[in-house]
C-alpha cells in the first residue's frame, strides 16, 4: 500500500502461499465499502477478503465443478448492496457472492457463442445501472434495472458482455 500524499511505501500483505492470508497468482482486487480488499486468489480457486489493514477476514471457493467452486477465478466487482461478482474463465461464468459471508446467491453466463454466452471471460465492472436509452430498451420487460455488469471476453464474436441486475417491478394491485 501507498501513501497517496506522499507516494510513500506504507504496507504490504499476502505473499505466496495457500494458507489463509496467502495468495497464489492473485488475479483481480476490488475495495468493498467498508475498505475490506477482495482478492481473486486464481491458484488457489478461491476468493480472500482483507480488512484494510491487510489482515486476513474470510475466504471462499475451492477447485471443483460445482456452483460456490471455482475453475480459474479471474475479476472481481462489487455492487452497491454488497454483492461480490466474480467471473470464472474456465467456467465461462458470472457467481455472484454475499460480499460479507461469501453465500452463493445465484450466476449466470455459460460457455457458448450466442447471446449471455461467455468465452474466456476475464475482467468485469458493476456500476450503477445508466440512463443510456439502447441498454435500457433492451430489458425485458416489467424490469427495473439496478446495476450493469459489463464482462470482458478474451475469445469469441461478443468481446464485451453487457448484462442487467435488475428487480421485478411489483403489480399495481
Amino acid at each position: 500500500m501507498w501513501d497517496r500524499r506522499t507516494g510513500g511505501f506504507l504496507r504490504s500483505f499476502g505473499g505466496k502461499g495457500n494458507t489463509p492470508g496467502l495468495l497464489l497468482y492473485s488475479t483481480y482486487v476490488a475495495l468493498g465499502p467498508d475498505g475490506s480488499v477482495y482478492v481473486t486468489d486464481t491458484g488457489n480457486f478461491r476468493v480472500q477478503k482483507f480488512s484494510p489493514q491487510g489482515e486476513p477476514l474470510m475466504q471462499f471457493g475451492r477447485h471443483g465443478d460445482a456452483m460456490g467452486q471455482f475453475a480459474w477465478p479471474k475479476g472481481l466487482d462489487l455492487d452497491g448492496h454488497g454483492r461480490l461478482y466474480v467471473v470464472d474463465a474456465r467456467f465461462a461464468n458470472v457467481q455472484i457472492f454475499h460480499g460479507s459471508n461469501g453465500r452463493l446467491l445465484l450466476f449466470f453466463g455459460g460457455p457458448g457463442e450466442d447471446r449471455g454466452n461467455l468465452d474466456l471471460p476475464a475482467g468485469l465492472r458493476v456500476c450503477p445501472w445508466p440512463a443510456i436509452p439502447w441498454l435500457t430498451e433492451r430489458v425485458m420487460p416489467g424490469f427495473d434495472p439496478e446495476y450493469l455488469v459489463i464482462v470482458v471476453n478474451q475469445w469469441q464474436s461478443h468481446l464485451i458482455n453487457f448484462f442487467a441486475v435488475a428487480r421485478e417491478r411489483a403489480e399495481s394491485p
